[in-house]
């Protein structure tokens, strides 16, 4: 009787446990569908060509400058107060990351061909796009879509 009695006392411990566990994973999900909406949680998730196509410019404390991604995965970095072409290539995504190959320099140095300038995208909008390097200078860069 002693032993009938242990046991049944056990389940209800078991069903606890097993609701404990099923409220925490259904906590977590709802907290990891919060965060993935907040702005610039856009980095958790893979880029989609189509959201980076475009003519895109970008201003530092030199110069403006215009990066033009075209659908056939072609590049053209221009100056805009110069007009000129700076360097120009090949794009892809990996991630969340715009990786650039430079294949031509215009007034670039000659040694950035060849290289490819990895860009970690943090947020995307319809009409802008924040991006930072991955290392060196890690601060955030606002592009706005000009077509």
């Amino acid at each position: 009787m002693a032993r009938k009695l242990l046991l049944s006392s056990a389940i209800p411990d078991k069903t606890l446990a097993m609701r404990r566990i099923n409220v925490f994973f259904i906590v977590n999900a709802i907290l990891l569908v919060i965060v993935q909406r907040l702005p610039g949680a856009s980095h958790w998730a893979d880029l989609d060509d189509r959201n980076v196509i475009g003519e895109w410019q970008s201003c530092g404390p030199k110069a403006c400058t215009s990066t033009n991604i075209k659908p056939d995965h072609t590049f053209i970095f221009t100056n805009l107060s110069s007009g000129k072409i700076g360097y120009s290539g090949d794009w892809r995504t990996s991630g969340n990351m715009l990786l650039l190959h430079v294949t031509r320099t215009g007034t670039a140095p000659v040694s950035v061909k060849g290289q490819t300038i990895p860009l970690i995208v943090m947020d995307l909008g319809p009409n802008k796009m924040y991006t930072r390097f991955p290392s060196g200078d890690t601060s955030k860069h606002l592009w706005t879509r000009r077509k």
